[in-house]
């Protein structure tokens, strides 16, 4: 019972969830018997007397009289979608330590699913906390028609529409029906709002040493530097990693897959590479960027498919030579007529189309 009211503590912060060690002696010293000095007088007694059993059993009420949360799993989860993923989230009350608040620990594959509009809505628990912050490091003149602002944020809070948009210009907006001036996010000095109110975000590799950790996504991607900007997630199925590939020959192109890494299921999106000559599958770490190197790798198939038709359209173009003959320092013929192929075979095939997901769509 102890540690679940310290853990509550370090979900809100609440100074009253703070347990003094005194008031557990003193609950004993109240009712213990004067004969009980050790465990075996203790066991005797609660024997001999049914209801000294239970009156020495702790409740949370003994401990903490005045504390009552209530929703402190919707306002402080245990777990929090991120993406497609589950993941549990930890809170520490630690003022100045780098973890203090609200941890999410998310494998280094998921960072694509991650953004800074998302981190806004991750703990219900903390919203209020966050807009008083955020209405206190606004200027004064400003600041004076939104007082006080705890009643102010109380307001704000009922009226957002939870996970729509950015945090902070959906808080801006509120404050603007309320105060009647126009605010934006930009007039936040949001450097200065307590680390606890933003969540802290740790990225993992395979082996769950933490490789970046920080309380914005753009400060993760800068610890994480060029060596992981890549968005392909690295698997080694013989399905989803192949190359050289000239043909479709690999049936459904799903949408999206699930893998595990460490504790945590993550979706990855399928992707097909342009390798010049041919393409490769890969899996992708978001959908955007699976859809961007498809349309890419598209482009490629449908022109290994269609190389002969495509040489005929390059060649029919007019006045090509005397063309070539002009970008002649910029760009070989070959290489021309290559773009070109490429440029035809998208306007064609792959922009403003659907994404093939078999190969009779591909056909």
């Amino acid at each position: 019972m102890v540690e679940q009211v310290t853990g509550e503590a370090a979900k809100t912060r609440d100074r009253e969830l703070i347990i003094e060690t005194q008031a557990i002696v003193d609950f004993y010293q109240e009712r213990l018997p004067s004969t009980v000095v050790d465990g075996p007088s203790l066991k005797k007694a609660i024997t001999a007397d049914a209801e000294l059993d239970q009156q020495l059993r702790m409740t949370r009420a003994d401990l903490l009289p005045s504390a009552d949360i209530s929703n402190l799993k919707e306002q402080f989860p245990d777990k929090v979608q991120v993406g497609s993923m589950n993941i549990p989230i930890s809170y520490r009350f630690a003022p100045g330590d780098q973890d203090d608040g609200a941890t999410v620990r998310l494998p280094i594959e998921g960072i694509g699913q991650l953004d800074d509009t998302q981190t806004g809505w991750l703990v219900p628990g903390l919203m209020h906390s966050r807009v008083v912050a955020l209405i206190r490091s606004l200027p004064k003149q400003i600041r004076r028609n939104l007082v006080p602002a705890p009643d102010t944020a109380e307001k704000v809070v009922e009226a957002l529409e939870v996970g729509r948009g950015n945090f902070v210009d959906a808080v801006a907006a509120e404050l603007t029906k309320i105060g009647g001036l126009p605010l934006d996010s930009g007039m936040f000095k949001t450097e200065k709002l307590s680390d606890h109110l933003k969540v802290n975000l740790q990225i993992v590799d395979e082996e769950g040493e933490v490789v970046a950790q920080g309380r914005s996504v753009s400060e993760l991607r800068s610890q994480l530097g060029a060596e992981h900007s890549s968005t392909i997630v690295e698997v080694d199925d013989g399905v989803w990693k192949q190359d050289g590939l000239r043909e479709w020959n690999w049936g459904e192109f799903q949408k999206e897959i699930m893998i595990q890494r460490g504790g945590t299921q993550l979706a990855a999106f399928p992707a097909i590479v342009d390798q010049n000559d041919s393409v490769g599958l890969r899996l992708t770490d978001s959908r955007n960027s699976s859809d961007m190197t498809t349309r890419q790798g598209l482009v490629r198939l449908f022109q290994i498919c269609n190389k002969k038709s495509l040489k005929s359209q390059v060649n029919w173009l007019p006045d090509l030579d005397q063309h070539a003959l002009v970008l002649s320092r910029l760009i070989s013929s070959k290489d021309l007529k290559k773009q070109l192929a490429d440029l035809i075979t998208r306007i064609a095939f792959v922009d403003r189309k659907k994404i093939p997901r078999s190969l009779e769509d591909f056909q």
